[in-house]
């Protein structure tokens, strides 16, 4: 626009020094791909959640999908990831593959 709000541009990469090392090298890569991810494609991914009743007892799987990786190719300091599971619709059943009973105990992270 016309009016002028003092901020500074964005910080991005002009050209590249192969003489950068270190520290420098370090900077200048994640300022590189954090401008590449912001000019990229918004990445796509299902989150689901499944709730299942067996008798008595309820049980619940959460679940990421990610369908079209885009900005995360190149900014790989963001990661999306999960237990992949398949997308379910509200209401649908299905058939469990296989059903096992394990004991054990709870221990601290």
């Amino acid at each position: 626009g016309k009016d002028d709000d003092g901020a500074h541009p964005p910080i991005h990469p002009k050209s590249f020094d192969a003489s950068l090392a270190g520290d420098e090298k370090r900077v200048f890569d994640l300022v590189a791909r954090h401008f590449l991810a912001c000019c990229s494609k918004d990445a796509v991914g299902y989150q689901t959640t499944v709730k299942v009743q067996i008798a008595f007892e309820f049980f619940t799987a959460t679940g990421l999908m990610v369908t079209a990786r885009n900005w995360l190719e190149v900014y790989p300091f963001e990661r999306w990831q999960g237990r992949n599971i398949p997308i379910y619709q509200e209401g649908q059943q299905f058939e469990p593959t296989s059903l096992t009973l394990d004991e054990g105990k709870t221990e601290a992270p």
